[in-house]
């Protein structure tokens, strides 16, 4: 998945994240008083579920990163599959799914 430059603060929505930086600079918000955490290339970040948080893009490439989600609550319906999921975060941000 690429980022340029962030996305806006989300809440995970009942799932747990981890990502794997592979390539790109950014720095992650996390909490509902933020605390602000540089990320790199490399870096593995966990965001627990129904945590607030936001990555920003700040190097000059789009940032790269490989998700893997835990869905807690079990299956979103709206959402029931990972191309689902990400159809529906490139609608509402304006990118470009293929």
């Amino acid at each position: 998945m690429g980022l340029t430059p962030a996305i806006d603060l989300d809440m995970g929505r009942g799932r747990a994240y981890k990502s794997f930086r592979k390539r790109g600079a950014g720095v992650l918000q996390i909490g509902e008083t933020p605390q602000f955490y540089p990320v790199k290339p490399g870096d593995l970040v966990r965001i627990p579920p129904h945590t607030f948080h936001r990555i920003t893009c700040t190097g000059s490439q789009p940032m790269r990163y490989l998700s893997v989600d835990a869905f807690l609550e079990g299956e979103s319906k709206a959402e029931p599959t990972w191309d689902s999921h990400v159809r529906m975060l490139c609608e509402e941000f304006g990118w470009d799914f293929d």
